[in-house]
């Protein structure tokens, strides 16, 4: 067997068993239920494990992943259902625990994260260490979207992170982060100039060793007004600037809470992954 889905919640042991029993894995996705009080597990090696994608649907830490060793993942995927759960993983500082979370992702190409509660500059942290990622989705509470756009902005080999994306999708949900409730009218977390600025600086390939975007995708979630943001402003720029001709992009606008609720329980290794 090389590719397995697992549909209802288990327990971080069950990876172990996984582990041990099907030793030619190469695609595995799972839902994980809070674990923090089992027993310390028996390392385990998955030798051929290129994608693995976790759905958590309670508190999860990066303790639960000491015992595993994946040295040939390059596609990691992490959700927390955005319907019956908190933001449920903990992103903290980096820590010796989070040091071999981080190792086990040295190797990506494809990095997903879903409903995860993560600053602008712990998740830039933990970019900087995935210099070969070339696919990223963040659909997460940042913050900053502003301080994590400029982050992304590419400036030159030594200042910048993630030379290699190509494929790059931001999801901003403004009922639940980055929505500044003033006493007039909201206004949006970042502006039409700055995400233009970080897209044009990687928009073409004209510095040695930087891959250059091809799909940029961005989604608006949940938000009747998008005050701040103009929409057309991106589509003609997208359309009209000759260094972004060669960028497919895609704009879309306040899915409904069922849309939302689908995206997470369709996220298959087919479709995710």
């Amino acid at each position: 067997m090389t590719r397995l889905a697992i549909c209802h919640t288990e327990k971080s042991a069950t990876l172990v068993f996984i582990g041990r029993n099907c030793p030619v894995l190469e695609e595995l996705s799972v839902f994980l239920l809070d674990d923090t009080e089992d027993e310390a597990q028996p390392p385990v090696v998955f030798q051929v494990l290129r994608k693995l994608q976790i759905k958590v649907t309670s508190r999860f830490l990066p303790l639960s992943f000491l015992p595993f060793t994946l040295p040939v993942l390059q596609y990691f995927g992490l959700f927390s259902d955005p319907i019956v759960s908190s933001p449920a993983f903990k992103w903290l500082p980096i820590t010796p625990v989070h040091d071999h979370l981080y190792h086990l992702l040295r190797n990506l190409r494809s990095l997903k994260l879903g409903y995860q509660c993560i600053s602008n500059t712990m998740l830039l942290n933990v970019l900087r260490l995935l210099p070969l990622l070339e696919v990223l989705v963040v659909d997460s509470e940042l913050q900053s979207y502003i301080g994590f756009l400029d982050g992304l902005t590419y400036r030159s080999q030594e200042e910048s992170i993630l030379p290699k994306l190509t494929n790059f999708s931001l999801y901003v949900d403004l009922d639940y982060s980055g929505r500044v409730r003033a006493e007039e009218e909201p206004t949006f977390p970042f502006t039409s100039s700055d995400f233009l600025a970080m897209v044009l600086s990687r928009a073409a390939p004209k510095i040695l060793g930087v891959a250059g975007l091809k799909q940029v995708y961005l989604c608006v979630e949940t938000v009747e007004e998008t005050h701040g943001l103009n929409v057309d402003d991106i589509a003609m720029e997208f359309k009209t600037h000759k260094d972004l001709e060669d960028i497919a992009f895609t704009f879309n606008i306040a899915p409904t809470t069922h849309e939302v609720w689908t995206r997470f329980h369709d996220m298959t290794l087919e479709n995710v992954l």
